[in-house]
């Protein structure tokens, strides 16, 4: 069974599930860009880039819900943090039926499921020093939300962009 499937079955058979997500301000724009490199390169087709993009509007879309609702779509408890700081790796940390987890995944679509309960200690302990550093987006904070989720629709706009570098350099210029 892939790793997607596993972490999808549990938490839908979770009860008391709690799940946080730490984001920073290029969670999209670090997949969006490497989506545009592999189109660039002809990896990607021009039939194949927009159902990708729809697709990464629809992951945008669950995002936002879970910010205004506190749930995601199984109806399991779900927590959005903003980093102020940049993140390299994306972070799912989930404490559900007695069961603590963290599910990492550095520059790859799929994580590393982590039980082991010292490292499991020690990486909680980094995502609550950056959760320090990082604004609760769920059901508060509703400006940001809004400029977060639009800023990631913006990148998207620009994934069928002809020019690679002209969504580098929109990055590179601070907001």
């Amino acid at each position: 069974m892939s790793l997607k499937k596993d972490v999808t079955i549990q938490v839908r058979q979770a009860h008391d599930t709690n799940v946080s997500f730490l984001l920073d301000k290029n969670t999209f724009l670090n997949t969006i860009k490497s989506i545009q490199y592999y189109y660039k390169r002809n990896l990607v087709s021009d039939v194949e880039l927009p159902l990708i993009a729809k697709e990464m509007e629809a992951v945008i879309e669950n995002f936002e819900k879970v910010a205004q609702t506190g749930e995601n779509f199984y109806g399991t408890q779900a927590n959005l943090y903003l980093s102020y700081l940049d993140i390299d790796s994306y972070n799912i940390y989930a404490n559900y039926d007695g069961i603590e987890e963290i599910y990492t995944s550095l520059y790859s679509i799929y994580p590393v499921r982590i039980t082991n309960p010292a490292i499991y200690r020690m990486q909680k302990k980094w995502m609550d020093s950056l959760m320090k550093n990082s604004t609760l987006i769920t059901r508060s904070n509703e400006s940001l939300q809004v400029r977060f989720f639009n800023k990631q629709r913006q990148y998207l706009d620009n994934i069928t962009s002809k020019s690679f570098f002209s969504l580098f350099e929109n990055c590179l210029n601070k907001d």
